[in-house]
């Protein structure tokens, strides 16, 4: 295709996997920012639908991304007396599966490196610290008299 004919869509797509293949920090940094993102945007719902204030609500938020169950039952509404209302259930609940899938993403992070990571020791790229063996290369069954 000419220069000219990507979408913005195809051209975005393309610096996202550029940016996910070159630089490894690139998932832990994307990975806070939906964590943030998630946190602030459920203290902004709270602290409008609910009686808590701005940072109250940061805080319930941030309990709330971290899989505090109660954070649920008690609507994230610490300062009010009645029940909890269905838009503060609604935010908890989402905010908590929100949270599901932030550490669901950490662990395939962490799995991923781990994998890495023990492919690359498979591959033999460690450095070798031995001395005084003798390295075959080419081993065959024919070789066995002679290492005996």
């Amino acid at each position: 295709e000419r220069r000219g004919s990507h979408t913005l869509a195809q051209v975005v797509a393309y610096k996202v996997d550029y940016l996910f293949s070159s630089f490894p920090s690139t998932k832990a940094l994307s990975l806070a920012l939906m964590t943030f993102a998630l946190v602030f945007s459920s203290a902004c719902l709270l602290s409008m639908f609910g009686e808590l204030d701005f940072v109250d609500a940061m805080w319930e938020a941030t309990a709330g991304v971290g899989l505090d169950w109660t954070f649920i039952a008690d609507g994230s509404d610490t300062d009010s007396q009645g029940p909890p209302t269905t838009p503060l259930k609604t935010i908890a609940v989402l905010t908590n599966i929100g949270g599901l899938v932030i550490t669901t993403l950490l662990l395939g992070i962490v799995s991923d490196a781990v994998a890495t990571y023990l492919h690359s020791l498979r591959k033999g790229s460690s450095a070798v610290v031995e001395k005084n063996h003798t390295l075959i290369l080419g081993w065959s069954p024919k070789l066995l008299p002679i290492v005996e």
